[in-house]
Formats: C-alpha cells, sequence, structure tokens
C-alpha cells in the first residue's frame, strides 16, 4: 500500500496490517519538493514500517524518472507526479507480485476534487461525468487502486489515531499555503463543514446517474439512422452519442459537451452541414438520415 506519513495513511496502514488476510508492502515515493522535509517523510514511513514489521519500499522521484521509458514534461507538475506515483506503484506491484495497491484518500480528498472539477470544467472533464471524482475502486493502466476511505471524514481519521498506541504522522506544511487552489478549496471545506457531505453526495449522484446512462443507452451500429438518436431521452442520446464517436476514433479527451451536442443536432436538425469534422479527424456525413464516417 502506498505511504505518505500524512494521518491518512498512516491510519490506513494501522487498520490494514491487523488484517490476516493481506500481505502488505509499503511504498513510498519522495517526490523530493521539499529539500530534508521531503527526505524526513522517507524516514519517517521506513522506521514506521520496521516498527510494525513490515517490508518497506522507498524512491525518490529522479529514480523513477530515470527508469521511465519516456522522459516526462516538467510543464505540468503535478501529471509529472501522479505519473511516475503510477510508474512506481506499477513496478513494485509487479515485482513483489501484489495484487494492487491501497490509498489513503478520505472524504474531505473527495468534495476538494469535486469542489475543484466544479470550479475547472473542461473537455477532459465534462460536468456531470467530471464529477465522479475519486472512486473506490479503479484500474488504471493495469493497475488495481483501492481507496477503503473514501466515506471517512479525516477528523474521524485523525481521532482514530489518537487512540492508538503510536498515535504519530507527519504534516505537510505546504499544505496551508494559500499558493495553491488545492489548499485554499481546502480551507474554504474546513470553514463550511456541511459541504463536504453534501459534495461527496453530488459525486455518487453523478456515478449513479452515469451507471444508468451506460446500462440503457443503446449501442449505434456504425452507420445509423438519425432518428435512432433524436427519439432518445436527452441523457442517453448524449451518453450513445459519445459511445458512438468513441468507437470511431475520436480522443476521449475532446469529447466535450459541446462536440456531443454537435453530433445530436447534426442528427436533429436537417439544416445543419451534412458533412462535418469531429476531434481525431473524423469526419462525417449526413445522407438521406443516415450518420456515417466518410
Amino acid at each position: 500500500m502506498a505511504v505518505s506519513g500524512g494521518a491518512d495513511s498512516v491510519a490506513l496502514l494501522s487498520a490494514a496490517r491487523g488484517r490476516k488476510d493481506l500481505r502488505l508492502v509499503v511504498l513510498h515515493l519522495n517526490h523530493q519538493t521539499r529539500g530534508v522535509m521531503s527526505d524526513a517523510d522517507g524516514r519517517f514511513v521506513a522506521e514506521l514500517s520496521a516498527l510494525w514489521n513490515l517490508p518497506c519500499i522507498t524512491a525518490t522521484l529522479s529514480q523513477i524518472e530515470r527508469s521511465a521509458a519516456r522522459q516526462p514534461s516538467s510543464s505540468n507538475p503535478s501529471a509529472r507526479y501522479r505519473a511516475a506515483r503510477l510508474l512506481f506503484f506499477k513496478q513494485q506491484v509487479a515485482a513483489q507480485s501484489l495484487q494492487g495497491v491501497l490509498l489513503g484518500h478520505h472524504a474531505g480528498d473527495q468534495a476538494e476534487t469535486v469542489l475543484h472539477r466544479l470550479l475547472r470544467s473542461s473537455p477532459t472533464h465534462p460536468l456531470p461525468n467530471g464529477l465522479f471524482a475519486l472512486r473506490r475502486e479503479v484500474t488504471l493502466g493495469g493497475l488495481r487502486m483501492l481507496r477503503p476511505l473514501l466515506n471517512i471524514d479525516p477528523i474521524l481519521l485523525r481521532k482514530y489515531l489518537l487512540k492508538q498506541p503510536i498515535p504519530r504522522w507527519r504534516e505537510d506544511l505546504s499544505n496551508a499555503s494559500p499558493q495553491y487552489l488545492r489548499n485554499r478549496l481546502r480551507a474554504v471545506l474546513s470553514a463550511h463543514p456541511l459541504l463536504q457531505d453534501s459534495l461527496c453526495h453530488l459525486s455518487e449522484a453523478c456515478q449513479e446517474l452515469s451507471r444508468w446512462q451506460s446500462a440503457n443507452a443503446p449501442r449505434l451500429p456504425e452507420a445509423f439512422q438519425a432518428n435512432q438518436l433524436i427519439e432518445l431521452h436527452s441523457a442517453l442520446a448524449e451518453t450513445a452519442a459519445r459511445q458512438w464517436l468513441l468507437g470511431r476514433g475520436c480522443p476521449p479527451t475532446e469529447l466535450g459537451p459541446a462536440v456531443i451536442s454537435r453530433l445530436v443536432q447534426m442528427c436533429a436538425d436537417a439544416g445543419t452541414p451534412s458533412r462535418q469534422q469531429f476531434p481525431g479527424g473524423v469526419v462525417l456525413s449526413r445522407r438521406r438520415g443516415v450518420i456515417a464516417v466518410i
């Protein structure tokens, strides 16, 4: 499981180590962003693992990036760190014959992510699908990741640790800096605690809606009659249109609401252009009411 040294991951490790059905290996990646403090985090994780008789594997960001097949761009630090973590986890899951990775994300992280995406909706995370935020279980690039604490309030995690024989964790002081949007959102949630439950509930509702749409939206054939789409409820029409465009080779990161709406309008309105280009160089035609790729 991944351990940063924060209260969330330490609480998860404390609870998980009592499970007889789990074989735990502690993984810690030093992002090398805070100098000696980052190094101290790594030592803390290693010492705690030794105290609890758990194997611990640590690595630095530079080590992982040197092992990558393609060197990452530094223009987006968050994406760079995320890619390094994913690679580190995949390497160790394979090397240690593990079934996946446990992550310590909690309800506060979920609420922050939902609020962040509400403020920054984009083609990559169009609403409402973008409000899925974090999932309890996800497989990414063949790596299985689980978040068993996703419904737990972070305050309860700290209370749990304080009752343990070794109530220790490390606070990342950079989390208090207003320089980062995430920290400013965390401050808002701290000042308005009822928002956390509301945002988490919103995310769960959006996930339920998406599951319903996926289960009920028809799979359109390669060439389909326009009325097959326009006779559907708008939510199902948008889902069916997105699935169809994905099947024709449109990149998922470019299928925002405006693109999906353009296909629906192409089906519904004969006055729209009968030949249109979509993301990924996909060109569609409408001829005698039939939509197809040219």
